[in-house]
């Protein structure tokens, strides 16, 4: 007996005696004459659920039959006699139905790797990652990953399957690279939370990387003058923080990131606090006379995508060189000027003592020195000065 219920009492099995229990204070139970191990359960709510006692072993148990008067007395006598069999025959009923169910329930969809991709990139990239690392994730998960694997089944992704899909890559073989290694990430990731690859194979196992061959592009003097024409006539609204870029020296970072209250253009410096996503620990930047000069038309909010197409605006026809080979020139041309390198460095961030970089509060006069030699010589080259 349930606790708080009343004994049950026994009725004839009827729509009209059923229609005559009322709720009471606390739940009750109703038996029916002729039908030994039937029942009907009152709630102090009113509602009502059929119930099959019955002793299986030497314990005693109870199975709920559903809701009266959504299943009615023949459906409770037709459920009452099939339990009654599973009894006789030796299962215990609750069992019995319990693999029933099992079978009558349809399989659950299989977990794909667009599922575990996307919790992947919600629970680890989001939290983890510096934002350039998470946009360029996100960008290989739309536009590669997933349209070639999304769909698939765990347990239908094996290396074979990843070979595959990443030799269609082999053309940018960089950037298959960096695929295979974010499918391994997330295989890595995802095993000790997915059942389905227990005992599988690493999906990148056995799979070679590609041979990279390191980028060493800085433009030419001619390229630069050329760089400066295209500037001059060009009307796209970011033409300014390209050419800012090489002036500069900054990686691309700090025209992304940069914000109003970074810039000292009477001191000629750029200052950012510890830790500032992009910037690689970066702290501050030393700007020669022509990059303050620039600095006011260089905005705020710039996006990468959009920064990427400003250069491709104004560099010179068949050329290849990226937004970082404009700080990779920069540096060659202090280098050109007889700039020793470890200045050229400290002008990059590349040396910078990180106890230096936190307490510096002015200026370093070798570096503005420096800065202003090169960006001078290269906004002449461009025609700016």
């Amino acid at each position: 007996m349930v606790p708080g219920e009343e004994a049950a009492i026994t009725i004839p099995l009827t729509h009209a005696m059923i229609r005559t229990l009322l709720p009471k204070g606390k739940l009750y139970r109703v038996g029916f004459i002729g039908n030994p191990g039937l029942y009907l359960q009152v709630t102090p709510r009113g509602v009502m659920t059929w119930i099959y006692r019955y002793r299986f072993g030497t314990d005693e148990h109870s199975l709920g039959l559903g809701h009266y008067p959504s299943i009615n007395i023949t459906g409770a006598r037709e459920e009452l006699d099939l339990l009654r069999v599973d009894v006789i025959q030796g299962r215990d009923p609750a069992v019995a139905r319990a693999e029933l169910l099992r079978t009558l329930k349809p399989p659950a969809p299989p977990v794909t790797l667009r599922q575990v991709a996307e919790r992947y990139y919600a629970e680890w990239t989001r939290v983890e990652c510096q934002p350039a690392t998470q946009r360029q994730q996100r960008s290989f998960l739309d536009r590669l990953i997933l349209p070639a694997l999304g769909d698939l089944a765990l347990a239908g992704i094996t290396p074979p399957v990843v070979n595959r899909f990443l030799d269609t890559l082999a053309p940018t073989p960089v950037q298959a690279n960096r695929v295979a290694s974010l499918v391994g990430s997330i295989y890595s990731w995802a095993k000790p939370r997915y059942t389905e690859l227990a005992g599988s194979s690493r999906w990148v196992e056995g799979i070679k990387r590609h041979r990279e061959t390191a980028s060493e592009r800085r433009l030419s003097e001619a390229e630069i003058r050329q760089v400066g024409e295209a500037y001059r006539t060009s009307t796209h609204p970011l033409r300014h923080a390209a050419i800012w870029l090489l002036l500069s020296g900054c990686r691309s970072g700090v025209v992304l990131v940069g914000k109003p209250e970074h810039r000292f253009p009477d001191e000629h410096l750029l200052r950012f606090p510890p830790r500032t996503p992009g910037l690689k620990n970066l702290r501050a930047v030393h700007l020669g006379a022509p990059s303050v000069k620039l600095l006011d038309q260089v905005p705020y909010d710039v996006t990468e995508h959009r920064l990427a197409d400003a250069w491709a605006s104004i560099r010179p026809a068949g050329s290849e060189c990226s937004l970082h080979d404009l700080r990779r020139t920069f540096a060659s041309v202090g280098v050109d000027l007889g700039i020793s390198e470890a200045v050229v460095d400290a002008l990059l961030g590349h040396t910078r003592g990180k106890i230096r970089d936190t307490y510096m509060v002015r200026a370093d006069k070798t570096l503005l020195a420096a800065a202003d030699q090169i960006s001078s010589h290269i906004a002449g080259l461009l025609g700016l000065s």
